[in-house]
This record gives structure tokens, sequence and C-alpha cells, in this order.
């Protein structure tokens, strides 16, 4: 957050959000797709991206872990994919990455809280 980083914080931290790696969890397959010369490619598999909230209470050190944040969900199949001759099945096709305002508006959500 720009504020902690100018010194310009309004009080103390009451909550420290941590966002892991993002995962791409399978959604639908696609296909069988005709790849040229006859012959038809394995199923190409759409994913969501998934990203995990840690929360932890700063004054306790209390863990909570929150359901995790989606990328937007993408369900209509290409009409055509491309590959490269050396990639080898099965083919995905990653989602859209969960947002920084999708993070921030959650945090903001966690953080206009009651105070415990």
């Amino acid at each position: 957050n720009r504020k902690w980083y100018e010194g310009e914080w309004p009080g103390p931290i009451q909550l420290v959000v941590c966002v892991s790696d993002e995962f791409q969890d399978p959604v639908k397959k696609c296909g069988p797709y005709n790849l040229g010369i006859g012959s038809f490619g394995d199923d190409l598999i759409l994913q969501r991206a998934r990203q995990v909230m840690k929360v932890v209470v700063a004054k306790t050190g209390e863990v909570h872990l929150l359901d995790p944040l989606k990328g937007a969900l993408e369900t209509q199949c290409p009409e055509q994919i491309w590959v490269r001759p050396d990639e080898d099945p099965p083919y995905t096709n990653p989602g859209p990455s969960v947002t920084d305002k999708q993070i921030n508006d959650y945090a903001t959500s966690l953080s206009t809280g009651p105070v415990k």
C-alpha cells in the first residue's frame, strides 16, 4: 500500500494480509481439435486462477485462512487452438489472474470490521 511505504498510514496495523502464489484450477475440457494432416489433438483444458489469502491479526498472531479469490471464469471453448510442435498434451488455457482490485477490496472489507 502506497500509504504504508510513504509513512502516511493513519493508525496502528491490525491485520496483515498475505496472498499466495497464483494457482490454475481446471474447469472445463474442450475438443478434441484437428491439429492438421488428419491428426486430432487431446482436449484443451480451460483453467481458472485462484489465490489463497491468509490474514494475521497483528496483536495476537492469530492466523485466518480465507476462501480463495478466483479470477474471471471463461467457459467458452475456442474454435481453434494453436500448439507448438514441441508442445505435449495436455494443452491448457490459463484463465485471467485475480486482480489487484479484488485483493484490495477484500482486504479493505476485512479491515473495516469491528476491532477484537
